[in-house]
């Protein structure tokens, strides 16, 4: 596995568990509908998600790819120009990054890439410290220039600004890589780079943290459609819809960035800040926020209309004419060459409701007469006793109902008058068929999705959005991989008030608990699926949730390793008591872990019956042979007519979506 790939199906509901007061204030996602995903590969053009990139992770963040049915792996790379050498290899079906590598490629012939939507203008800088002495690119003769990264996008344009002040780019000046945000501005307030060249976005950060620069480019640039979402014409012939869904979720993530560069920057904050942020403030994130809008709303007044994404053809055309005269190659191709053949590809991208979307963007209403908080509890007139919270509920779910309305504008219910307690320490288990809501349930109670109607309870308190108190597992352990293992189990020192102290002191904890404490130097990409999968349970205790949400955590493993998860698993929680609801299609899996099994059935999703689990614990695997054990599951299995109902679909997890072939010649 690439410790750089950023792997993992919505990353953002995962953190909003560890942190559900980060985001407090921003509306929830509205979640997905569907559980059968396809497979999407988006090449990204930084090392990693950086905050004003907003069109990199909002859309997996607030799951609108996953709403149009795709399930997208963003993988970061060294540049623009890896990233678009991963699309031309078949490696993935999109780039989100600079599209001067990619226009290139396909003026020249090299390969068949088309833009899709361009999100940015070209705002490439060379900068310097005001004051400093330095206001021309001649002036930089004999010194250092600081880049983020080797091979980025914005190569072509600072070749060509040293070019046109004498200079060679090669023999009289000396480029240095210094990364991106806090580690650029701290090797020009050092000293160590006199220059630095990157995109506005970064330097946006940059400002924000107050860095005051004297800024050094050309003015055709300005024109150019530089930044944005390209794919290939073999992606857009074969599967136009999806290129559609794709460009949707760009255009919903500057529309949100709109609506409320505040909330933008907690998601952020929330999800991704441990991955490049730049070390700023959440007030210098708000900062940066606006200037990275300023610039995006730049783009769009340039085009003349009010889409999102949409491509400036004269702008398309200068470009080439630029990259001719900088020998990139040899004749412009047409401009229409360069885009999808998609009729009104911008407009159908911005086929969105944009009231709901500032809705979502708002700050969430909250109504203190009707919120029991947990001080209340503690203190309040009706403090409970002891006795009380043991004999009460912990999850509470009363008549609750989900729908979800369709692109042709159909409803369809999810979920239908559930209603559910469980109690403190219990380990219940939820089976059903694909499709019937379960998933669904899940984001319910963890606040990352909203009841359509009914009320969720946790602790006594309703669910308004993802809360601290939770903790939330999937079936892929979305561990970010450039992070070691200890690393990734304090991620909530990151984002909650925990200390860094304390946060290490539980990881390493929660690890020896798992079995993994030697391993806490290693990356994911060193580990099994299974070792990885407890590195994942030890991150969701680290920050002391009340409940462990469990989505198939072991769907993809083997059934060896999964046996074995099932016994640590079963170990943790008689050991650390959490209350658990945990998902799966097995009905063994499900009566060897569960203190009460819930049966569901499918569309609309209700739970039909309820079937107490009454074997000794601790269980072991040699209690599956037992005739207890085979009792239990043969009365499970009989409540479903069609055993396969409890079976995966044809082809695992979701249906893949290949990268078509090119033809040949």
């Amino acid at each position: 596995m690439n410790r750089r790939s950023l792997r993992f199906r919505a990353l953002a509901a995962v953190i909003g568990m560890l942190a559900g007061a980060t985001l407090a204030g921003c509306g929830s996602g509205s979640g997905s509908g569907s559980e059968d995903l396809k497979q999407v590969t988006i090449a990204f053009g930084n090392p990693a998600f950086s905050l004003t990139v907003v069109e990199a992770y909002l859309p997996l963040a607030r799951e609108w790819w996953r709403e149009e049915g795709y399930d997208v792996t963003v993988v970061p790379n060294q540049g623009s120009q890896a990233a678009t050498q991963v699309l031309i290899g078949g490696r993935a079906q999109f780039v989100i990054g600079n599209t001067a590598p990619g226009l290139a490629a396909a003026a020249r012939g090299d390969a068949d890439i088309q833009l899709v939507a361009a999100t940015a203008n070209n705002q490439w800088s060379l900068v310097a410290p005001e004051g400093g002495g330095i206001t021309r690119p001649e002036q930089l003769r004999g010194k250092k220039i600081g880049v983020a990264v080797a091979g980025s996008g914005g190569a072509v344009y600072l070749d060509q600004l040293l070019r046109d002040a004498g200079l060679d780019p090669e023999k009289d000046v000396e480029q240095v890589v210094v990364g991106f945000g806090a580690a650029a501005y701290e090797a020009l307030s050092s000293g160590r780079v006199q220059a630095f060249f990157s995109f506005a976005a970064d330097i946006d950060n940059q400002i924000a943290q107050g860095a005051r620069y004297t800024f050094m480019y050309d003015e055709q640039w300005r024109r150019f459609p530089d930044y944005g979402l390209l794919t290939t014409k073999q992606v857009v012939d074969v599967y136009p819809e999806m290129v559609e869904a794709i460009a949707r979720g760009v255009a919903k993530s500057m529309a949100f960035l709109e609506a409320s560069p505040e909330c933008a920057a907690k998601v952020f904050r929330a999800g991704y800040a441990g991955s490049g942020g730049g070390g700023l403030t959440p007030e210098q994130e708000v900062t940066a926020m606006k200037l990275s809008l300023e610039d995006r709303v730049q783009t769009l007044k340039s085009t003349g209309g009010d889409d999102w994404g949409a491509v400036r053809l004269d702008g398309l055309a200068a470009m080439q004419e630029f990259l001719k005269a900088q020998g990139q190659l040899d004749t412009p191709a047409p401009v229409s060459r360069l885009l999808p053949e998609i009729d009104g590809l911008a407009a159908k991208a911005n086929d969105f409701d944009r009231d709901a979307l500032r809705a979502e963007a708002a700050p969430a209403p909250r109504d203190r007469e009707d919120t029991v908080t947990p001080e209340d509890i503690v203190t309040g007139e009706d403090a409970v006793t002891w006795e009380d919270a043991v004999t009460h509920p912990l999850i509470e779910i009363e008549r609750v109902s989900k729908t979800f309305t369709t692109r042709q504008g159909a409803l369809v219910t999810a979920l239908d008058d559930i209603s559910l307690r469980i109690g403190r320490s219990e380990f219940v288990v939820i089976v059903g068929p694909s499709g019937c809501g379960k998933s669904t349930l899940l984001r319910l109670i963890s606040g990352v999705l909203p009841a359509s109607s009914g009320a969720v309870r946790v602790d006594g308190t309703p669910v308004t959005g993802p809360r601290g108190d939770i903790g939330m597992v999937f079936q892929r352990p979305a561990l970010l991989p450039w992070r070691t293992v200890l690393s990734n189990a304090m991620l909530a020192a990151d984002v909650t008030p925990m200390s860094r102290t304390e946060a290490r002191r539980r990881a390493e904890r929660f690890l020896d608990l798992v079995g993994l404490a030697e391993f806490a130097g290693a990356y994911p990409g060193e580990l099994s699926g299974g070792m990885q999968q407890r590195v994942g349970i030890a991150r969701a205790l680290v920050h002391d949730p009340k409940v462990l949400l469990m989505d198939e955590p072991f769907g993809a493993l083997d059934a060896l390793t999964r046996d074995h998860m099932s016994l640590e698993l079963q170990r943790i929680w008689m050991e650390d008591e959490k209350t658990v609801l945990f998902i799966t299609h097995s009905i063994q899996e499900a009566v060897f872990l569960a203190d009460r099994v819930l049966v569901m059935q499918a569309r609309p999703g209700r739970i039909v019956e309820e079937i107490a689990v009454d074997l000794p614990r601790p269980r072991t695997l040699r209690m599956l042979n037992s005739d207890a054990f085979g009792e239990h599951v043969a009365a499970l299995r009989r409540h479903f007519e069609n055993e396969e109902a409890m079976s995966e679909p044809a082809g695992g997890h979701g249906a893949v979506l290949p990268v078509p072939a090119k033809e040949a010649p």
